[in-house]
C-alpha cells in the first residue's frame, strides 16, 4: 500500500509474501521498533485469501494495533479492520484482519474447532510464552498438519529462541527484520541497591531528570509499587504521571500511551516491554522486576512472585528508550548482575497449575497429551495434577468430560471459578455467584488489604457500596477496581442468564463456593479461631476475622504460602450442609493416642481426607494390622521401645556381639539397632499397646534368625550363665566387647582354681568378690591370682565378722558353701 511508513520490516515483506507461497509456517524475527505488528498485517490484507487474526498478548495492545492498522489503511475501525478483546470488540460481516487476545481465539476454537473462519494467524510478540499462546499455536499446528494444510501461521517476535520454535514448526523458514533502534545508553547502579524502589526512583530523577530529554518510562513489578512510586514523585514539578497496569482501564491505558501536554512519567508494568509504542519516551529507568505467576508446591495453588527479568526482557525495556531517538536506560542492577542474568523467561508452562489448559484439550477432543505438539512439554505429574483437579470438580469422570465439564469449558474462567458459577445458576443464585466469581477472579478492591477478611463482608461492603448514590464510603473501595468487579459480574449474568427466578440467598453461596474450591475446605482447631487444618493435612494458621468455634469450618480463598504452615488471609464460614454429599465417607480410624500409649479408634466423618466428626468404638482385632501402632511409636526414642541392654532379648545382642569380636571365626551374626527396628512391622502386629511392645518375644524373634549351630555355639562360648562348684547358677552379664560380669559370694567359689574360661579362652568374666552381707570385697579376672595373693588378708578382715561361715586356709580343697 502506498503512504505507509518505511519501516525496517518493510525491506523483508517482499521474503514474506514469496515464502508463504511455499510455506504454511513462518517466523519473523524483528527488534523493537521494527513495525512487524502493523505493517505485515497491512501487507498480508490484499496478499492472502481470507480473514486474518492478530493474535495480541493483552487487550490495551490488540486495541492499539487495530486503530494503527485503521489509520494507516485509511478505513474505519469495525468495517475492514478491528479488534475483539474482554468485554469490547469492533468487528462486523465486512472485517477482514482483526486483533484479538489468547482468550478471545480460544473461545474461538471452542465454537468452531477447526477455526473454519481464519485463513491467516498471526501470533505477535511470542516470546512471552504464555502458556495460552502456547496452547493456541500447538492447537494451530494440529488443525494445519490434520485437516487444514492452507492455513497460514506467522510467529513474530523481537527476541525468540527462533531455531529451537523453526525445528518444533517443521524446520520452517525464519526471516530477520533490522531493526531502526536509535542508540541507547545503558547506565547501570554502581552497586546493588538497598533502599526502597520508590526512594531509589526519586535519586535517579534528582540526578538525570534535568540531563536527559523526553519522557521517562519506568518499569515496576506490580500495582504495590506502582502506588508507592506515584506518592514519592508526586512533588516533582511539570511532569504528568500516568500508571499501565493491566487492571487499568483501557481508556487510562491509551492516554499513558498517547503524546501528553506536559513532559511524561508512565509508572508501568512489563505491559510496556513489547507490542506497545509509548510514542515521547526517550528514558527509561527499569526496576529489574516483575511478577511472574508460580505455582506453590505448598498449596497447590499459584502464586505471583516478584523475580529478576530476564536479559532479553531488559533489552526489551531497554529498546523503549530507542523508538524515537536517542535514548538512556537506568537499570537498578549492577553490571556484573547483568552478566549473571538468564537469557530468558521461564515459559509459564513450566510455573502454573494447567487445569484450565488440560480442559480446553479434553472439549477439543484432545486427550493424548504426551503427542500434543507442544513447543515444551509439561511434565507429566503436571498432567497428572491437572486431571486430578478436574476430576475433584466434577468436570471430568475418570479421565472423560461431564456434561458439567463441557459448560464450564464454554465460560471465560478457570474451572474453579467456572465451576462456582455453574453451582450458582444450579441454585438460582446467578447474580450473587457471579459477583462472587468476580471478585475471585480480580484484585482486592479494598484499599487495606485488612479490610474485610470474611468474604461475606466484601460481598456486603461492594453490594453497599453499588447502592450508595456516591460510591463512596470513606475511600474504603478503590472506584476503578470496584467498578471493574461490577462489570465483569454483569457480563458472567448475560453469560449465563436463565429465565428462572433468581434469588440472593447469602446462605446458599458456601456451597457454590465449595464446589470451586473443594480443597480449601478448614476445620478450625482451636477457640480462638486462629488455627486449623486445610483438606490435605496442611496446618492454616487462620488471620481473616471469623466468628467460628473450635470445630467449625472455613473455606480458604486467599491462602498465603509458609515454610511451616500456610496462612488464610480471606475465608468464608461454612457447615457441613454446603459440602458435596458424595465427597464425605465414614470410617473408622485406628490411632496411636500418645498419652496412653494405647490404640484407639474413632468411628470418623471424612471429607475428601479431612477429619469432620469423630466418635470412639470398639477396638477390633481386625484393627490390629500393626500400621496405626507402628505409626505412633516410629518417633518415640529407641530406649522406649526396643529391649534393655539387661534383658533377655538385650543379652542375645549383647552375647553375639562379644562372640563376634572375640572369635570372628565362628561368624556369629551382628544385631544392630537397626536391626531391631526393622522388625517393629511384624511385632506391631495383633498389638494394642506400647507396652505390648516392649513385652514382646524379642529374644524368640532374635534366636529365630540364628541356626541350630549358632545358637549351640552361643550356649557354649558365650553362657547366658555360669554353674558354681556348689551347683548353683550364676547369671553372666554381657555388654558388647567388654569381660562379661558376674557376681558370686566367695564361700560360693572355693574349690574353682581358676576363672572360668569363654569365647573359646579367649576372655574371662570379670567376677565381683561379694562378703556373705553380698557387698563386693573385690574385683577380680583372675581368680587363681586372687587365692594366691589376696585371700588371706581377705580372710583375715571378714573371719571375725562372719565366724558362722566358712574360712577355710586351702580354699581350692574346700567344696563351694552354700
Amino acid at each position: 500500500m502506498d503512504g505507509l511508513p518505511d519501516y525496517p520490516v518493510t525491506k523483508v515483506l517482499p521474503e514474506l509474501i514469496q515464502g508463504l507461497k511455499t510455506n504454511n509456517t513462518i517466523i519473523l524475527v524483528a527488534p523493537p521498533g521494527a513495525g512487524k505488528t502493523t505493517l505485515v498485517p497491512i501487507e498480508l490484507l490484499d496478499k492472502v485469501p481470507g480473514k486474518i487474526c492478530l493474535i495480541q498478548p493483552r487487550r490495551i495492545a490488540a486495541k492499539s494495533a487495530a486503530k494503527r492498522i485503521s489509520l494507516l489503511t485509511n478505513t474505519k475501525l469495525g468495517h475492514a479492520i478491528g479488534y475483539q478483546v474482554r468485554f469490547e470488540s469492533a468487528i462486523s460481516t465486512t472485517t477482514k484482519l482483526y486483533a484479538a487476545t489468547p482468550g478471545i481465539l480460544t473461545g474461538k476454537f471452542l465454537n468452531d474447532p477447526f477455526l473454519s473462519e481464519i485463513d491467516t494467524l498471526i501470533f505477535d510478540e511470542f516470546h512471552e510464552r504464555s502458556i495460552e499462546m502456547d496452547f493456541l499455536l500447538g492447537m494451530a499446528r494440529l488443525i494445519q498438519s490434520n485437516i487444514r494444510p492452507e492455513l497460514k501461521i506467522i510467529v513474530m517476535s523481537a527476541t525468540l529462541n527462533k531455531d529451537s520454535l523453526a525445528k518444533h514448526l517443521g524446520n520452517c523458514p525464519i526471516i530477520a527484520s533490522k531493526g531502526k533502534i536509535f542508540p541507547v545508553r545503558e547506565i547501570y547502579s554502581p552497586k546493588p541497591f538497598g533502599k526502597s524502589i520508590e526512594f531509589h526512583l526519586r535519586d535517579c530523577l534528582d540526578q538525570y531528570l534535568e540531563t536527559e530529554k523526553g519522557d521517562i518510562l519506568v518499569f515496576l513489578p506490580g500495582m504495590a509499587e506502582i502506588r508507592r512510586c506515584k506518592e514519592a514523585i508526586k512533588d516533582f514539578g511539570n511532569l504528568e504521571t500516568h500508571i499501565l497496569h493491566g487492571e487499568s482501564s483501557l481508556e487510562e491505558q491509551e492516554k499513558a500511551i498517547q503524546p501528553g501536554k506536559l513532559r511524561k512519567i508512565i509508572l508501568s508494568t512489563n505491559i510496556a516491554e513489547t507490542s506497545l509504542t509509548v510514542s515521547g519516551v526517550r528514558l527509561v529507568i527499569d526496576s529489574g522486576l516483575c511478577k511472574q505467576n508460580i505455582l506453590d508446591p505448598n498449596t497447590g495453588l499459584n502464586r505471583l512472585d516478584t523475580i529478576p527479568v530476564s536479559r532479553s526482557s531488559a533489552e526489551q525495556r531497554k529498546g523503549r528508550a530507542g523508538r524515537e531517538g536517542p535514548g538512556a536506560c537506568i537499570r537498578f542492577w549492577t553490571e556484573k548482575e547483568q552478566l549473571t542474568k538468564k537469557d530468558f523467561d521461564i515459559p509459564e508452562i513450566f510455573r502454573v497449575d494447567l487445569s484450565e489448559t488440560v480442559l480446553k484439550l479434553l472439549a477439543l477432543g484432545e486427550s493424548d497429551f504426551d503427542n500434543f505438539p507442544w513447543i515444551d512439554p509439561p511434565s507429566k505429574s503436571q498432567i497428572k495434577d491437572a486431571l486430578f483437579t478436574l476430576e475433584l470438580l466434577g468436570a471430568t469422570q475418570n479421565g472423560k468430560l461431564t456434561e458439567t465439564g463441557k459448560m464450564m469449558a464454554t465460560l471465560p474462567l478457570a474451572p474453579r471459578l467456572g465451576t462456582i458459577l455453574l453451582k450458582a445458576c444450579e441454585l438460582e443464585i446467578s447474580g450473587l455467584g457471579s459477583l462472587a466469581v468476580a471478585m475471585l477472579s480480580e484484585k482486592s478492591p479494598f484499599q487495606s488489604n485488612k479490610m474485610c477478611a470474611d468474604f461475606q463482608n466484601h460481598i456486603d461492603c461492594l453490594a453497599k457500596w453499588e447502592a450508595s448514590p456516591q460510591r463512596n464510603l470513606s475511600g474504603t473501595i478503590m472506584p476503578e477496581r470496584g467498578y471493574r468487579i461490577l462489570k465483569i459480574r454483569d457480563q458472567l449474568m448475560r453469560l449465563v442468564s436463565t429465565n428462572k427466578p433468581q434469588s440472593e440467598n447469602p446462605d446458599l453461596l458456601p456451597a457454590c463456593i465449595i464446589a470451586g474450591f473443594p480443597d480449601r475446605v478448614i476445620k478450625v482447631r482451636d477457640s480462638d479461631n486462629s488455627k486449623g487444618i486445610m483438606v490435605g493435612g496442611k496446618g492454616i494458621q487462620i488471620l481473616s476475622k471469623t466468628k467460628s468455634k473450635a470445630g467449625s469450618l472455613l473455606i480458604g480463598l486467599e491462602i498465603l504460602h509458609g515454610d511451616k504452615e500456610a496462612k488464610a488471609k480471606l475465608t468464608l464460614s461454612t457447615d457441613m450442609t454446603s459440602l458435596n454429599k458424595s465427597l464425605i465417607s465414614t470410617k473408622k480410624i485406628v490411632k496411636f493416642d500418645k498419652e496412653t500409649e494405647k490404640l484407639v479408634a474413632t468411628q470418623s466423618s471424612i471429607y475428601l481426607d479431612l477429619v469432620l466428626e469423630e466418635k470412639p468404638c470398639l477396638l477390633e482385632e481386625t484393627n490390629l494390622d500393626g500400621i496405626a501402632l507402628l505409626e505412633g511409636i516410629r518417633n518415640m526414642p529407641e530406649s522406649r521401645i526396643l529391649p534393655a541392654k539387661e534383658s533377655a532379648a538385650g543379652q542375645w545382642v549383647e552375647r553375639m556381639t562379644f562372640l563376634n569380636h572375640f572369635c570372628p571365626e565362628l561368624e556369629i551374626p551382628l544385631w544392630t539397632k537397626e536391626d531391631l527396628l526393622n522388625e517393629l512391622p511384624g511385632i506391631c502386629i495383633g498389638k494394642k499397646s506400647l507396652r505390648e511392645v516392649v513385652e514382646a518375644d524379642w529374644p524368640g524373634i532374635i534366636q529365630s534368625k540364628l541356626s541350630y549351630q549358632q545358637k549351640t555355639i552361643i550356649s557354649k562360648e558365650a553362657p547366658d550363665s555360669i554353674t558354681l562348684p556348689n551347683g548353683k547358677k550364676c547369671k553372666l552379664v554381657y555388654d558388647g566387647f567388654k569381660q562379661p560380669f558376674m557376681e558370686a559370694r566367695i564361700q560360693e567359689l572355693f574349690g574353682w582354681k581358676e576363672s572360668p574360661k569363654l569365647a573359646r579362652g579367649r576372655s574371662t568374666p570379670l567376677i565381683s568378690l561379694l562378703a556373705p552381707n553380698y557387698r563386693s570385697q573385690q574385683l577380680t579376672s583372675d581368680l587363681a591370682g586372687f587365692w594366691k595373693t589376696t585371700y588371706s588378708q581377705v580372710r583375715k578382715d571378714l573371719r571375725g565378722r562372719y565366724p558362722k561361715h566358712k574360712w577355710p586356709e586351702d580354699p581350692l580343697n574346700e567344696k563351694g558353701g552354700t
